[in-house]
């Protein structure tokens, strides 16, 4: 067997000064079924057989639609981006109203992203980023409703819920200040809003803040220490959801030293 895939992205920049530009672009990727014959359920048997694709699979593709301005300020050494975009996923795996896999599932992402990044002064240096998106399950497919001895599926049932682990805010500063010429303290934050684990929305892990920091000592030209704490308040939040009945707690206050 063969399968052919197309992928690729175009764009247009405009330059209406020297230290700003606006763009838009497309790009398009495609993931081809046959790529999920790695999947270990495809070997199994009897009950616990993969129900596997129906024939004439498709491949899972992801539109991206964006249209963004960056403008360099402060004699071009701060540069601030602000875009807007949408990613459409189409051709995904989902369950049909029969109990089997098949490529009928549509996700849609709206976003906006706003940056800065560069240098305020001479010895200070920012990094910002703020992220919204507005992520809907389009096509959910068929979700059982039943047992799963005796099951009974339900098309279109989670439609227009929240795609899982997509959260809606999130926002990240990171900044560093050159004390002298040989130390560099630095600190910063970052958020990420609640998430779902699920397509029914039913599994959420709640916000969080984490703060780090870090200072950095030039010893000689040959040597130079730094030491990274992160999770600065030993923070307990998850930084991963899944959708049966768990999710992963990140690592509490950490220090790392290096040479």
């Amino acid at each position: 067997d063969s399968e052919t895939s197309l992928g690729g992205n175009v764009g247009l920049v405009y330059k209406p000064t020297r230290d700003g530009s606006i763009y838009a672009s497309y790009g398009l990727s495609t993931l081809p079924p046959g790529s999920f014959l790695s999947n270990p359920d495809i070997s199994r048997t009897s009950d616990n057989a993969f129900p596997g694709f129906v024939g004439g699979a498709k491949p899972v593709q992801s539109h991206n639609y964006e249209l963004g301005v960056k403008w360099d300020v402060l004699n071009g050494g701060l540069s601030l981006g602000a875009a807007l975009f949408r990613t459409e996923k189409t051709n995904a795996r989902v369950t049909n109203a029969s109990g089997f896999q098949e490529s009928i599932g549509e996700t849609q992402v709206d976003g906006l992203e706003l940056g800065a990044t560069g240098q305020i002064t001479r010895n200070w240096q920012v990094f910002a980023s703020y992220t919204y998106l507005d992520a809907e399950l389009v096509k959910s497919g068929a979700a059982n409703v039943g047992t799963r001895a005796a099951p009974v599926y339900v098309e279109g049932l989670y439609d227009g819920n929240e795609v899982p682990s997509t959260p809606k805010h999130s926002f990240s500063f990171w900044n560093t200040y050159n004390l002298t010429q040989d130390l560099t303290i630095g600190g910063g934050a970052t958020y990420v809003d609640s998430r779902f684990g699920d397509t029914a929305n039913n599994i959420e892990v709640p916000e969080y803040w984490r703060y780090d920091a870090m200072a950095a000592y030039r010893v000689s030209k040959n040597l130079d220490l730094q030491l990274n704490v992160q999770n600065l308040t030993d923070k307990r939040y998850f930084d991963q959801v899944y959708g049966s009945h768990y999710a992963h707690v990140a690592a509490g206050r950490t220090a790392l030293l290096s040479t």
